[in-house]
This record gives structure tokens, sequence and C-alpha cells, in this order.
């Protein structure tokens, strides 16, 4: 079993995005029915929920999984146009940061150096800072867009770019988890998120309460 003094030594903070620093799900459904509409998939339209029940995967396993009926090409089209479409939709709506989190993170940063593991498209964590004026609360980040890796390889990537020597990673999601399980990193749980993680070590039910275990 971990310990709470390993989290208050961490030497970095690793963050999931969409569910634990904010809920982007209205404009990424938009952008996601889009793109079905344009590659001729309007009648399978999804809803926020359902979105949110896959949000956190690499696009490519989402689609060879719940899309099987689409073809390799369709697929290729799909998310051409998808990423077209997310830039379009988080620039005009953005999301909804949860309560707290800037001035948190803000908080946080004084004594631990703070970045995002996301797997996302490329151009999406950017799209996060533009629309919230917080790219300089992070030293670094990385998603599966921009490398190719799973989040377990890109968590490693960062460790091992940036010489993190006791890092620790808050997600909201079982993959989260075993992403960290994978690199010996410490996981904290953003109950508050979209996921579901079952008996885990840490956990938080608010973003404010990562002052009280990390500060």
């Amino acid at each position: 079993m971990r310990q709470l003094r390993e989290l208050a030594s961490s030497d970095g903070i690793l963050f999931d995005l969409d569910g634990t620093l904010w809920d982007a799900s209205v404009s990424a459904t938009k952008a996601w029915n889009r793109g079905l509409d344009a590659v001729g998939f309007r009648d399978h339209s999804i809803t926020e929920d359902e979105l949110k029940s896959f949000t956190g995967i690499k696009i490519e396993q989402i689609l060879q999984s719940r899309y099987g009926f689409m073809s390799e090409e369709e697929r290729e089209r799909f998310l051409e146009v998808f990423t077209g479409f997310e830039d379009e939709e988080i620039g005009k709506g953005g999301g909804v940061l949860y309560r707290d989190v800037a001035v948190v993170l803000s908080e946080l940063r004084k004594k631990k150096r703070l970045f995002i593991v996301s797997n996302c498209l490329k151009g999406y964590i950017e799209s996060f800072f533009a629309y919230t004026k917080l790219g300089n609360c992070f030293d670094g980040y990385e998603s599966s867009g921009n490398t190719g890796k799973a989040k377990s390889g890109n968590i490693g990537k960062l460790i091992e770019d940036f010489s993190l020597q006791r890092p620790v990673y808050v997600g909201d999601t079982a993959h989260d988890r075993e992403a960290c399980a994978a690199n010996d990193v410490p996981f904290i749980y953003a109950s508050y998120g979209f996921g579901s993680v079952g008996d885990p070590d840490f956990a938080v039910g608010k973003f404010a309460d990562l002052l009280e275990i990390l500060a």
C-alpha cells in the first residue's frame, strides 16, 4: 500500500486532462457528431454521456472497437475531419474547468513541477492552454497524438525527459491507473471525473483536495 508521504515528497505532478482538469464533453461531442455526419454515419451520433464513457482511450482504439462497421478508409477519413472539427469546437466553446483548478495549480507550481499526459490528438492540449490561459502553469506535456505512444509510454517519456525522481499522477480512469502501474508511479484518483476506479490507494473528491496531500 502506498503511503501519503510518497505524495507529499513528489517532485512532479502529472495530470490527465479530460475528466481531471476540465470537462469539454459538450464541445467534443459536437465535433464527434460532425465527424460522423461528414463520413456518412449521422445515424450513429452519440450523446455527451456516451462520449465520456470512452474519453481517455486512444481514438484509434475507439474507432476499431466501437465503429467496426466502418471501413479502414472511412475510419481514416473520420479521424482526419474530426481533428479539424475538434479544434474548431474547442476554440469556440472550450470546456469547463473543474472548481478551483486555476487557483490550485498556481499553488502547486510554487513547489512542484506540473505536467499533462493525455491520450488526446495532437493540438488538443495546446487548445486547452489557449482557451484557459493556463499554459504557464505547466513545465511540459505529452499526448498520444504527438508521439503515437500509449499513456504509459508518455508518462515514462516525461519522467525521463525531465529527470523526475518521485512523480505522481492524477487521473480519473482505470486506464490511468494501469499506465501509472506500468511506470511504478503513485496514482491519485479524481473521483469527480468521468471514470470509475475501484479501491484506489489515493482519491480526491474535488480538485482542491490535492492541496492537502501534495502541497
